[in-house]
């Protein structure tokens, strides 16, 4: 009943929705209600605190203030565990509470604290979940004062405290001894472990036990020790052959107890059996022996490493590989200090996959250089090493010297060489009969083709020189291997599927795919084949292929095309439909700096504003630039020409520019540098861009260089940053309409740009080196040869 005054407004709260939509009258009746219920709650004996289902105190009533001896505002809104006036063996004991609210039971503990008046309380804790609509809403906390009840119980309790003692440790045999060293009482652990009655044990000395042979000398005084000073005996270790239980390993604890109701000092004995404990260290101790013999004797190289791919461990053949004369001089090190870099860079990687992943490499050939500089191979396999949560914190791998299996090898193709001659030799009629059909299959514009089901190529056309730029001789010199190999990696498993189908389900062969020629250029293939045939035990499939490159950089292309006309579209909309908001807001921004500059300067937040001010400026002119960009890039180019002075065009640009104080500007443009025939405002738009993009490419400050040159024909611009530059395969891609590499950025700077100066009959080139800079090279035709419509 507590709980449901002390937090009448969560039912409150919960009645109002259900009644919502009744007539007022039957509102204020739960208004009033709720105000009734809270006084009760107020007022009520017992302190009683309500805490939401995460832990906040958010309700307590005036006792319970008084028991706490703060203030509310001390209280409300923190978690209880922040209160601080609970011990830690009792916050363990309410959050112990807690887990067993939640599942549903109902219960109640003793709790003391000491309250902020000093006062040392003990308090019985009743807690119930309240719920809403079946979710959990909080707990209801109610704490009676049994500080004078605990005192009398405290006082009966200590007639107990003999018992209570054995109870703490009832899972160790336990004995209680007086100052005689006699059993004065015994657990059942006792005398289960022991096999005796209490009848053969109490009264009788601890050493006659075992017929005496318990009766050992340090023993003996250690006990002693316990009675006169007071001090405890912790893992004293006995071995001893105990009647009816046998051999045993036994630490001891004991410590002095005592009782008013008894003013002899006893002795509280614990006997624990650590036997399996020794037996366990004795066979892990075996079983480390036998791993250090076959780490030791094994000639395979094995390796522990840590997840950064650091030597852990080595074993003493992969200490003689890497020319160390002890394996622990390994450790710490990584292979970059004892291998070529090729091979240690691709190790490091396959290694930090594997900690990546977790899937491990077996059986991996790998060429490596000896320590006496010989090549040799081996056959490596890597697995990962896990912790108890399943990650994987490090890998072991075992290396096999496979020199001799990889000369034996290269006997065996020379030895496959010869016999293949032979059989060419014997087939050499054969072939000539067939040479009919081989120059009918060469007029074929397709690649014609027969495979086994394992994908070795039997018979290729002589024309797959043409598309695939090698040979057929060098296509069955290599096998499958070949083949399989060149396919790009996003089209092998639809292929390798496709062909498994023909030969097991005899589902037909067509499947389009791209292949790497010999020249590493890529090209796509349509490959089909329909059914296959036994001939000598195998089987076989006929096929062919064509090069379809053509059609399909068509398809691409008319992709983009279409793609591009769609963002034109798009971009010409977009650009006109924001054109006049901006307008707005720039006005807006040039009025509200006029209102801020006519502010007294005695004002403390005008500096305030006139920032304020500057960044929506900034802010705008960034919109007013993507809204040109999409505009520039949408609409046809329409020049207005003029000569122009490209020295007033650089000025123009760095006195629009907010310069960084931590880039130098050098800008290197003769005086008597002849005017260009251009349109001042675009041209001005492309230097501005590139100025731009080249402070961004300097955060750490540098120098930005701007330099102008001539030919008989054309006026050079070179814009020279010192900044971060850019990646060699993004530099194909950059004039590339949406392609940038900054988080903040539309990617159309550059493509305008590179419109803008094409429509003057010029183009705009870039070299880049990464961390040293970028050089933008503008050039610009003396005789203008002007692009109509851009």
């Amino acid at each position: 009943m507590a709980g449901i005054l002390a937090f009448s407004h969560v039912g409150n709260r919960k009645m109002m929705r259900e009644k919502e939509g009744t007539d007022a009258e039957v509102q204020d009746a739960f208004v009033e209600s709720g105000i009734r219920l809270r006084k009760i709650f107020e007022n009520l004996s017992e302190a009683v605190i309500y805490i939401d289902k995460y832990g906040k105190i958010l309700d307590l009533n005036r006792k319970a203030l008084e028991l706490y001896g703060g203030s509310k505002e001390e209280l409300l809104g923190k978690h209880f565990t922040r209160v601080n006036i609970f011990s830690p063996k009792n916050m363990l004991t309410l959050m112990k509470n807690f887990k067993k609210i939640l599942s549903g039971e109902e219960t109640r503990v003793n709790v003391s604290f000491k309250n902020k008046k000093g006062q040392n309380l003990s308090l019985q804790c009743s807690t119930y979940a309240v719920r809403i609509n079946g979710e959990l809403d909080g707990f209801l906390v109610i704490l009676t004062d049994i500080t004078e009840r605990r005192k009398a119980e405290l006082q009966a309790k200590e007639a107990r405290e003999y018992a209570e003692d054995i109870v703490e440790t009832i899972r160790e045999p336990l004995v209680v001894l007086d100052k005689d060293l006699r059993v004065v009482s015994a657990n059942s652990a006792f005398y289960r472990t022991f096999k005796v009655t209490p009848e053969r044990v109490e009264k009788h000395s601890i050493y006659e036990l075992s017929k005496y042979k318990l009766d050992i000398a340090e023993l003996r005084t250690r006990l002693q020790q316990v009675l006169a000073e007071n001090v405890a005996i912790e893992d004293f270790e006995v071995e001893h052959n105990f009647p009816k239980i046998g051999w045993r390993i036994m630490p001891l604890n004991a410590r002095r107890v005592s009782s008013k109701t008894n003013k002899e000092p006893l002795i509280l004995l614990a006997i624990e059996d650590g036997t399996r404990r020794k037996e366990a260290e004795k066979e892990l101790l075996f079983q480390r022996k036998l791993f250090d013999a076959l780490m030791d004797n094994i000639p395979d190289a094995i390796y522990f490493k840590d997840a950064e791919s650091r030597f852990i461990r080595i074993n003493k053949a992969h200490a003689m590989r890497m020319g160390l004369k002890a394996p622990e001089e390994a450790i710490g090190k990584m292979d970059f200090d004892f291998y070529p870099l090729e091979f240690a860079q691709k190790a490091y990687e396959d290694e930090q996959n594997i900690v990546k992943t977790g899937k491990p490499l077996l059986r991996k050939t790998e060429r490596i250089v000896d320590k006496n500089g010989q090549v040799r191979w081996v056959s490596a396999t890597k697995v990962p090493i896990r912790d108890d949560l399943g990650q994987v914190v490090g890998i072991v791998g075992i290396s096999r010297d496979i020199t001799k299996l990889k000369q034996m090898e290269k006997k065996l193709r020379k030895y496959s060489q010869r016999l293949e001659e032979m059989v060419k030799e014997r087939t050499r009629q054969l072939r000539k009969s067939e040479e009919k059909y081989r120059r009918l299959i060469q007029h074929i514009p397709d690649v014609t083709w027969t495979s086994t089901q394992e994908g070795k190529t039997i018979f290729i056309s002589d024309n797959v020189k043409q598309v695939f730029g090698y040979t057929p001789e060098e296509i069955y010199r290599k096998g499958e291997r070949l083949w399989f190999g060149r396919i790009h990696p996003d089209d092998l498993e639809k292929v390798k599927k496709a062909y498994k189908a023909l030969f097991e389900k005899g589902e037909p062969y067509e499947v389009e795919y791209r292949i790497r020629r010999k020249d590493g250029k890529w090209i796509w293939l349509y490959d089909r084949a329909r059914t296959t045939y036994w001939n000598a035990g195998r089987r076989y499939a006929d096929g062919a292929f064509s090069d379809i490159t053509e059609r399909k950089e068509l398809e691409e292309r008319l992709k983009k095309a279409e793609r591009m006309a769609a963002i034109g579209s798009t971009a010409a909309m977009v650009g006109h439909d924001l054109r006049n908001p901006l307008q707005v807001m720039m006005n807006l921004v040039y009025v509200g700096k006029k209102i801020v500059k006519s502010m007294p300067s005695s004002l403390a937040f005008k500096p305030r504003f006139e920032k304020i001010c500057e960044a929506m400026e900034r802010q705008v002119q960034y919109m007013d630039k993507i809204v040109s960009d999409l505009q520039d890039y949408a609409r046809p180019m329409r020049l207005e020409l003029a000569e122009t002075s490209l020295l007033t065009i650089m000025k123009n640009v760095l006195k629009t520019l907010s310069i960084p104080k931590n880039i130098e500007v050098a800008v290197m443009v003769p005086e008597d540098f002849p005017a260009l025939l251009v349109d001042s405002h675009l041209m001005t738009r492309v230097f501005t861009n590139l100025v731009l993009n080249a402070f961004q490419a300097m955060p750490q400050g540098g120098r930005l260089t701007i330099e102008a040159s001539l030919t008989d024909k054309e006026a050079l611009v070179h814009v020279k940053d010192t900044g971060i530059g850019i990646e060699k395969e993004n530099i194909s891609k950059i004039f590339n309409p949406l392609f940038t590499t900054k988080a903040k950025g539309q990617g159309l700077g550059l493509p305008v740009c590179k419109r803008i100066v094409e429509a003057h009959g010029g183009s705009i080139t870039v070299q880049s080196t990464v961390n040293k800079g970028t050089i933008f090279t503008v050039k610009i035709p003396l005789r203008q040869e002007v692009k109509k419509g851009g």
